[in-house]
């Protein structure tokens, strides 16, 4: 486990510089330290804080989109990262299946080239498409972002529409 001192040094590290922003003293979770952002006045958006996992050491910037205690909760739940493969392990009800994962926008990148350059363009699955995907269980639909999703994708999961897991996507580790 990462001591705290180490998780300072690196929420410190990793902090935006914006003017007037400190950290406050780490809360501690079970699965990391958290670093709530204060400021003299208005927070500027995207400013939640953010996590240094106990683990590994990773850093996880929270947003400013949805309440922080969500963000953590969620953070407790394993979604600790911004990108994912969202593997389908199985589900109850294909079509509800279907419509759900359609809300999350999975794509399928297109590559093509034209005048000297690979062009990669990103388009959204169609339901059929997504449909043909759950033909063959596991299913794995990324990279993909679900933080405005993760309320209907826990909801899914405890109602037994979905089993699946949420990993971090390879290709944002690239970046």
């Amino acid at each position: 486990m990462l001591p705290i001192h180490a998780a300072d040094l690196i929420a410190a590290a990793n902090a935006p510089e914006l003017e007037g922003l400190e950290l406050a003293a780490p809360e501690e979770l079970k699965s990391g330290w958290f670093y709530r952002y204060t400021f003299p006045g208005l927070p500027p958006a995207g400013s939640g804080g953010l996590i240094v996992n106990k683990r590994t050491g990773k850093v996880f910037h929270l947003g400013s989109a949805y309440p922080i205690e969500r963000d953590l909760k969620m953070y407790e739940r394993g979604y600790q990262f911004n990108s994912y493969d969202l593997v389908v392990l199985g589900f109850s009800n294909r079509r509800a299946a279907v419509e759900l994962l359609a809300t999350l926008r999975p794509t399928l990148v297109e590559v093509s080239y034209s005048a000297g350059t690979v062009w990669r363009i990103p388009r959204p699955l169609t339901p059929a498409e997504i449909d043909e995907c759950l033909g063959s269980i596991p299913a794995v639909f990324g990279p993909i972002s679900l933080y405005f999703e993760l309320e209907e994708l826990e909801a899914a999961r405890v109602a037994g529409l979905l089993t699946f897991e949420a990993l971090e996507s390879p290709e944002a580790k690239a970046r």
